[in-house]
């Protein structure tokens, strides 16, 4: 078993010897990458918390991806344990972005302010308005999102809340579950309506359990299109598709400068064939949006656009259901 411990240690690092070494390193990185930052916090001294943020991945969510920040954190199974928080965001085509990790003693209000405060400072965001959080419930979390960004919307996973529901006596069942996910699908408030008309025609008291959550928060029919995207499941998904990855997964168990190195090169690697291929797109438009805008081409077969002056539209769908489309104000009722 020692054996084993001193090859791993040759192999990986010591735990107790790299944290000794943590500023050289953080000041390698912030000389090496020019704009990145780096913050590491001491409690009496001793390691307490550290911060880094890359300069490209600062850049790139500044310059191309949806305002929307997915937020959750997972235990590290190292000989000092603590956890891993990140933030992760969303590209203009649809796939998940790294933004800024952290490493800290424990989830709490303290630390999630401590991160998220940094994360606004590097990402500029002076006004919370335009915004969106997709926060795990987690023990300080919601708190430290009011403080800081007050304006900011916050949507909760449709997926958790329908593990909730289901696990309610009676709640259960396949109609009821394709009633729950039109609910938290519809696009708009009379869409919604009707799903709920439904829901209530199989369960007066699931419908009632539904009116209890601020459809705000789980609905597309009322979700902000300040932050351009339409997103129901929340940072726990976008969190374990990072995982998923092996950015995270693969570093977790390591020393910490050994984790930290482990992430930094996945996350650059992974930049880096998204740009690539980002390059090789033939169009305008991102490869996944332009797939989503060919099948609701391939599905306007049956809808009857009537013009109406100044680039504006009513668009007949067919069974009483007419929106209007204004093109110079980016204004479409069905809100898909």
């Amino acid at each position: 078993m020692r054996a084993k411990i001193r090859a791993l240690e040759l192999v990986q690092g010591n735990h107790k010897a790299q944290y000794a070494n943590i500023y050289d390193y953080l000041l390698e990185l912030r000389r090496s990458n020019p704009g990145t930052t780096t913050i590491c916090k001491l409690d009496c001294r001793l390691f307490q918390r550290l911060y880094i943020c890359l300069e490209a991945c600062k850049s790139g969510w500044l310059t191309g991806c949806r305002r929307i920040l997915g937020l959750d954190g997972c235990w590290l199974k190292g000989y000092y344990g603590g956890h891993l928080l990140a933030a992760v965001g969303v590209d203009a085509n649809d796939y998940i972005y790294p933004v800024a990790f952290v490493a800290v003693e424990s989830k709490n209000k303290q630390s999630w302010f401590w991160f998220l405060e940094l994360l606004q400072r590097d990402l500029e965001i002076d006004n919370s308005y335009n915004i969106c959080f997709m926060p795990d419930k987690q023990k300080g979390l919601i708190e430290a999102i009011a403080l800081l960004f007050p304006n900011a919307e916050a949507r909760n996973c449709a997926r958790h809340l329908y593990n909730n529901f289901k696990n309610m006596e009676g709640f259960r069942g396949q109609v009821m579950r394709l009633t729950y996910w039109k609910a938290a699908k519809a696009t708009f408030p009379r869409q919604f309506e009707e799903a709920m008309f439904e829901m209530r025609s199989l369960s007066e008291s699931a419908e009632a359990w539904l009116r209890d959550k601020d459809p705000r928060t789980w609905s597309r029919a009322y979700f902000s299109t300040r932050c351009k995207s339409d997103l129901l499941l929340n940072n726990n998904k976008l969190f374990k598709d990072l995982l998923s990855l092996q950015i995270i997964l693969e570093a977790r168990d390591k020393p910490i400068l050994t984790m930290l190195e482990i992430i930094r090169r996945k996350v650059m690697t992974r930049l880096v064939s998204m740009r690539e291929a980002a390059e090789k797109y033939p169009g305008p438009l991102c490869l996944r949006i332009q797939k989503k805008l060919s099948e609701i081409v391939s599905q306007s077969n049956n809808i009857w656009p009537i013009y109406t002056g100044n680039e504006k539209y009513e668009v007949d769908c067919g069974l009483g259901n007419k929106h209007v489309v204004e093109l110079l104000n980016s204004f479409y009722s069905c809100r898909k």
